[in-house]
């Protein structure tokens, strides 16, 4: 397993119709998100407009969660879908869909044969976390300060502060990632972000 440290002021950053978004990882690496080809991009945006509508992406699942604030989207044809922090929406980019609400959000698109889920975690400094998840996994942290520390590995713990992620690599083609796992240590009461992806 690998462990990919991307420090916020390493991400690229880049406007939108509704606000700002911010890409943390597309795979393959030399993907482009621009022409839609990639696999699987992880990314976060801050929708800054009251109301917003998002770009069309065809052939694309989406899952959407809010981080700060509650969200609603509006799929046309669909009853609205009202979004606390932490829950997650998923659908489909060629939907029209309409975004009420101010927030920071995270984002994870899948193309092709990709597979995947999100999840939002609260750690307590000093509280403790185990993951073990197959082939990718991202962590974004929110706020707070983290270190992570691979269980199977004699490495030193990796210090994470608030606006960086971290990608988790299993290998595409591992039979077995059971007992692969990632501690994660939260230094100060801290918010995380994680999307698990499969199937490439």
């Amino acid at each position: 397993m690998t462990i990919r440290i991307v420090q916020k002021g390493s991400q690229k950053t880049a406007n939108w119709s509704g606000g700002t978004t911010t890409e943390l990882f597309i795979y393959p690496p030399d993907a482009s998100y621009e022409s839609r080809e990639f696999l699987f991009r992880i990314s976060t945006a801050m929708c800054t407009q009251a109301e917003s509508t998002f770009t069309n992406l065809p052939s694309t699942r989406r899952i959407l969660m809010p981080l700060d604030e509650n969200l609603r989207l509006q799929h046309a044809g669909r009853p609205p879908v009202d979004l606390a922090p932490g829950m997650c929406d998923v659908f489909s980019g060629e939907e029209t869909t309409r975004s009420y609400g101010s927030c920071r959000d995270f984002n994870l698109m899948l193309r092709g044969a990709a597979q995947g889920s999100m999840d939002y975690k609260r750690l307590r400094a000093g509280e403790r976390m185990f993951i073990s998840a197959p082939a990718f996994t991202g962590l974004y942290l929110w706020k707070g300060e983290a270190v992570l520390k691979d269980t199977a590995a004699a490495s030193r713990p990796l210090p994470m502060q608030a606006g960086d992620f971290a990608l988790l690599s299993y290998g595409t083609d591992a039979a077995d990632n059971s007992s692969c796992s990632v501690c994660i240590t939260a230094e100060m009461d801290a918010v995380l972000a994680a999307a698990y992806i499969w199937g490439i």
